[in-house]
């Protein structure tokens, strides 16, 4: 239980709030996603917010390969994408994500 109490502290986001955090926990945990999945989505997360496009969608990616069912990886690994450019390509990741 304290390694699941640590992640939630860990996905507080305080532009979203404590409460929308812990129901991402929540949604995470009921998904039954291996907790390395879930490192590489937070990671993902944190590079997403900096900018740092190309090591937010490896760490999205790495996410899927952990967790092929993982949509919101999916549809990041895109946001990634289109946000580097890549339009075809992150229309591919969109339409994988709508798959998972």
């Amino acid at each position: 239980m304290a390694r699941n109490f640590s992640r939630a502290i860990f996905l507080w986001n305080p532009h979203l709030g404590e409460r929308l955090a812990v129901r991402g926990l929540f949604c995470f945990l009921a998904m039954n996603l291996p907790p390395s999945a879930i490192d590489s989505f937070h990671q993902g997360s944190a590079h997403l917010a900096a900018r740092r496009l190309a090591e937010a969608e490896a760490a999205f990616r790495q996410a899927v390969n952990e967790a092929p069912a993982f949509a919101e990886a999916q549809a990041n690994i895109a946001l990634a994408l289109e946000w580097q450019g890549k339009q075809d390509e992150a229309e591919t990741a969109y339409r994988a994500a709508l798959q998972a």
